[in-house]
């Protein structure tokens, strides 16, 4: 009985083919991106409020003055949560009638 001799391959890069070495570097920068930007999207996920109308508070009362020769309503709007809020964009309707 003769025991075979285990032949043992590995795939390896040869130092005399350069375009190994520049496929090699584009391919760790391309899985760099695509892992960074895969985190981005986990995150931006995961940071996102969820039940924001709970925490946001509005007066009661709201004010008609004159600003710059125009009539405005004025409210107030509170965050009811520690964090800040950024970015912020509010649109208001106002209804009214013109007795004149």
């Amino acid at each position: 009985m003769h025991k075979r001799a285990s032949v043992v391959r590995f795939r390896v890069i040869q130092p005399a083919c350069l375009i190994s070495f520049f496929v090699l570097v584009l391919q760790s920068c391309f899985g760099v991106f695509i892992q960074s930007l895969m985190t981005g999207l986990i995150f931006s996920k995961l940071a996102r409020p969820k039940q924001r109308a709970y925490t946001i508070m509005f007066s009661r009362l709201a004010v008609v003055c004159k600003r710059d020769c125009e009539y405005q309503l004025l409210f107030r709007v509170g965050n009811m949560r520690r964090s800040h809020i950024i970015a912020t964009s509010i649109r208001a309707l106002m209804v009214k009638d013109r007795s004149e």
